[in-house]
């Protein structure tokens, strides 16, 4: 089991736990590091984002001091395409995207089935496939933020489509993905892609974030990974970590990157 988890989120932004008892619930599980990473604030305030970046930064730094020498703990951020940080404020941050824009309204892609049917009818006349795209331009351009450490649930736009639900994850879906990932990695080759079971945990989802077809091409392509669990309530810290991992191994990853002494170091899987 790996013992870290550097997508955390707390009462900070929408998250059910305080960060203490995130910590705690850490320490229970034997963990080595726990990083921190709420939703940035964004202007028109969505009821995830988080709103005071301060006094955030300041309670993980009193955490860091009082945990010092049991747990290791860092002050990522979560960092949405929507929001303006200065990164050089965290430890490290996570790309995201989690809404698209159309003629002066916010289309949520995550929040439900219905949300994101909504978004493509009304944005894309009920084309599927040109939402994808726009998805996956998104979250390219996201990634390539300077300041950027991490790529966040990279195919989030799956979230509510198991079975194939809303759309078909076919041959085109997928080269558009794999477009994405190349164009990344090709800019950014030092860019960690997260595999992220929180949809497991939280909507039902069979498979981490990215599926299996994804994880295997980011590993075709030789590119880092860190597994995380974007933990939004302290009982479900380790959610899908044992699937994530089988899949990891069976696509042919030998190590992932964890947080350790200050930065992200690679931890052997065998």
């Amino acid at each position: 089991m790996i013992k870290s988890n550097v997508h955390t989120h707390s009462t900070f932004c929408d998250g059910r736990d305080t960060p203490r008892e995130m910590v705690q619930e850490a320490l229970a599980r034997g963990f080595c590091s726990l990083g921190f990473s709420s939703h940035s604030p964004i202007a028109y305030h969505p009821s995830w984002g988080m709103q005071d970046e301060k006094a955030y930064r300041k309670a993980i730094a009193g955490l860091k001091k009082e945990y010092e020498g049991r747990i290791e703990i860092a002050c990522g951020i979560e960092w949405d395409l929507d929001s303006v940080i200065d990164p050089t404020d965290y430890d490290y941050t996570i790309s995201s995207v989690h809404q698209i824009h159309h003629e002066g309204h916010v289309y949520p892609l995550d929040l439900s089935a219905e949300g994101l049917a909504a978004c493509a009818n009304a944005c894309f006349d009920g084309d599927y496939g040109k939402l994808c795209r726009a998805y996956y331009d998104l979250v390219v351009q996201a990634a390539l933020r300077e300041g950027v450490d991490v790529v966040g649930h990279f195919d989030l736009i799956t979230k509510f489509n198991d079975a194939c639900a809303l759309f078909e994850e076919d041959d085109a879906y997928l080269e558009a993905a794999r477009h994405a990932i190349d164009a990344i990695s090709e800019a950014r080759p030092a860019l960690i892609f997260e595999v992220n079971t929180g949809a497991m945990a939280r909507a039902g989802r069979k498979e981490p974030y990215p599926r299996y077809e994804l994880l295997a091409y980011l590993y075709s392509k030789k590119i880092a990974v860190t597994l995380t669990s974007d933990c939004h309530d302290k009982t479900k810290l380790v959610v899908g970590f044992d699937t994530a991992l089988e899949e990891l191994i069976n696509v042919g990853y030998r190590q992932v990157k964890v947080w350790q002494n200050g930065a992200f170091r690679d931890l052997p899987l065998f």
